[in-house]
């Protein structure tokens, strides 16, 4: 009965902390990390409600920047040429 308990135990363990957000991860193009973190600061910050939108969340924000990034990289402010003398030698 211990070998059982202790098997479901590391099983439980495994799949909860390195399987499940690996393929959230890979699913949705983050790290498992990210998502592992997310869920964490989520259930710290608002409790269950938090965990269970977490990963939802972080993926919503993490297409948001990814878009304002792209913006970003094409806007006329980012491809102006620097003014002469503001390359910062002194």
């Amino acid at each position: 009965l211990l070998v059982v308990a202790v098997v479901f135990t590391v099983g439980q363990f495994v799949e909860g902390n390195f399987i499940t957000p690996r393929i959230v991860g890979d699913t949705l193009g983050l790290p498992a990390v990210v998502i592992m973190l997310a869920v964490l600061v989520g259930g710290t910050l608002f409790g269950f409600l938090g965990m269970l939108l977490a990963v939802p969340v972080t993926a919503a924000l993490a297409v948001f920047l990814g878009d304002l990034r792209d913006l970003y990289l094409k806007s006329a402010f980012y491809e102006a040429e620097a003014p002469p003398g503001a390359g910062g030698e002194a």
